[in-house]
């Protein structure tokens, strides 16, 4: 109806006016979203009025601020050599700026030209500041902060600068491996999918349809050096006081192969993608390799292998680290409509997620509704992974645009075998801890993460068998002496438990007595060569691990252990 939703458009202040602050418009009587949708000749009867405030005194004040805020990634320079970076200082207030500055550390030397200035208020209101970072005879991270003091009473402007030193300096270089079904981007900074559509594990006869969000290692000592590449996209800059994470960055180019199959010892291949990186203080470096497996029976997940040593800047050995992977798988947990279901296979190191919803509004049928999408994980040296844990992305993701240091840190520092942390029933991460505590040394530590999903129209029962693919592809192609079953006896005391009922008593040796003497059940595996009945940890099994249990029980002798 014509006035009844009058509107003000066009507000514009009038010129030519030194007295008062005038503000002229056009009092739009019949609104509309267009002006053909305005009815009649109405739009031409619209008045222009003006409001007029007097002019009031400005209290002063000086602001004073810096593009770019702070001196991150990528800056760098090789070793010997020096980088500049134009520090671009703006005056948001209404009086001139005088400032000084000042190095709050002494982990890069920088050199400021000039050492103290002024910005002037009004227009123009900017001034420029050269620094100047190195040169540094060593590789790695060195990280310093620029001070500007002015105003009085005092105030500051601190400028965080981290310079990296390396002789090769690579930028991430995101590839594409595919399988027979689909496809995935990895990097040679341990990050895959990269929340890029479409090469997300995503399958070629729906690429609207991708099962994984981002996916990153993560490692670190501490809450406050933790380091990792999912999310990057949105998080931010890293190195903030509110959430101290690092990146992870690389020290190759990517070298991809992702149109031959190399060949494997059972007549088959792979595609594979490698590089190098390191944490943020560039203590600890890593190689990655991306395997896409070739068989179309293996074409539902790929593996990563990773060789983590001593970084540029260790100087002994790297304590208390931990390391993880990440996966933010969405099956389909990204839509309101879908929530996920989580499960935890401790006997596969493996946590996996299934899409309990029935679709989308107005369609019948989605790929990954009620899909699977996992992540288990192997340590090579035979030690048992530190568990795992699945946590609501609404929660521990959203508010801050990416994973925080305090929770992920809590989280790892708390894992001891599988739970399921689950804020909400929908958007899930699935986090691996591979290590926890670790002691670095000389020694290298190497694992294999696995990536591993089925669509709903394969109607999985579960990811058990696609696990045991994955294991057997990790045995043919990347760890040869890989067990059959590469989860190891939670302690050396299970190698006793033949019956595999939680404790060890003498039902345990009678079920070896009747395995050995009357074709009764096999002793439950325990990766050791003949499982939980080799008591005695002597690569077999008979009487003389019964007898050797018996021992034990009744007349304190030694407790048995893994061969």
């Amino acid at each position: 109806t014509p006035t009844y939703c009058a509107d003000e458009s066009f507000t514009s202040s009038a010129r030519y006016v030194n007295d008062s602050l005038r503000i002229e418009y056009l009092e739009d009587l019949d609104a509309g979203s267009f002006v053909s949708n305005e009815s009649g000749t109405k739009e031409l009867l619209n008045p222009i009025k003006f409001i007029s405030y007097p002019c009031i005194d400005m209290a002063p004040y000086r602001v004073l601020s810096s593009t770019p805020s702070a001196i991150k990634y990528p800056f760098h320079a090789v070793t010997n050599v020096t980088a500049t970076q134009d520090l671009f200082l703006q005056n948001g207030g209404n009086l001139a700026i005088s400032w000084t500055s000042s190095l709050l550390g002494g982990g890069c030397p920088i050199v400021l030209a000039p050492t103290f200035g002024s910005v002037p208020a009004g227009c123009p209101n900017s001034a420029t500041v050269v620094a100047t970072a190195g040169p540094l005879g060593t590789e790695g991270l060195f990280k310093n902060t620029i001070r500007f003091t002015y105003d009085s009473p005092a105030k500051t402007l601190d400028i965080p600068v981290d310079f990296y030193v390396f002789d090769s300096w690579f930028l991430e270089q995101d590839v594409s491996l595919r399988t027979a079904h689909n496809r995935l981007l990895v990097n040679q900074t341990a990050q895959a999918a990269n929340s890029n559509l479409g090469t997300a594990f995503t399958y070629f006869d729906d690429l609207t349809e991708n099962f994984i969000t981002d996916a990153s290692l993560i490692m670190g000592n501490s809450a406050q050096n933790l380091s990792w590449r999912i999310y990057k996209s949105g998080q931010g800059d890293p190195g903030s006081t509110d959430n101290n994470f690092g990146w992870l960055y690389a020290l190759t180019n990517t070298d991809a192969d992702s149109t031959s199959y190399y060949p494997g010892p059972n007549g088959y291949g792979y595609r594979i993608a490698s590089g190098s990186g390191t944490n943020r203080d560039t203590t600890v470096g890593f190689d990655v390799s991306w395997y896409a497996a070739s068989h179309v029976d293996s074409a539902d997940f790929y593996v990563a292998h990773f060789d983590v040593y001593k970084g540029l800047k260790a100087t002994g050995d790297v304590n208390g680290l931990s390391i993880a992977f990440a996966a933010d798988w969405d099956v389909p947990s990204d839509s309101s409509s879908s929530n996920n279901s989580v499960h935890l296979d401790a006997a596969r190191q493996m946590i996996y997620l299934q899409g309990t919803g029935t679709g989308k509004p107005g369609t019948t049928y989605i790929p990954r509704t009620q899909g699977f999408g996992g992540t288990a994980a192997y340590r090579e040296d035979g030690v048992p992974i530190a568990g795992g844990f699945a946590f609501g992305n609404k929660e521990q993701v959203y508010p801050n645009r990416g994973l925080q240091v305090d929770s992920v840190w809590k989280y790892m520092d708390l894992t001891s075998g599988y739970t399921s942390r689950r804020d909400t029933t929908t958007d899930q991460t699935i986090v691996m801890v591979v290590a926890k505590g670790y002691t670095l040394t000389s020694t290298h530590l190497k694992f294999d993460v696995v990536l591993l999903g089925k669509r709903a129209q394969d109607n999985p029962t579960g990811l058990a068998g696609l696990n045991s693919q994955a294991q057997a592809f990790i045995k043919n192609y990347i760890w040869p002496s890989m067990p059959s079953d590469p989860v190891l006896c939670p302690s050396c005391n299970s190698c006793g438990d033949a019956n595999d009922d939680g404790g060890i008593d003498i039902s345990d040796a009678v079920f070896l007595i009747s395995y050995i003497f009357s074709g009764g059940a096999a002793p439950h595996d325990c990766n050791g060569p003949n499982g939980k009945g080799d008591a005695n940890g002597d690569g077999g099994i008979d009487i003389s691990d019964a007898v050797y249990l018996i021992s034990y029980i009744f007349s304190g002798g030694a407790a048995p252990h893994c061969p």
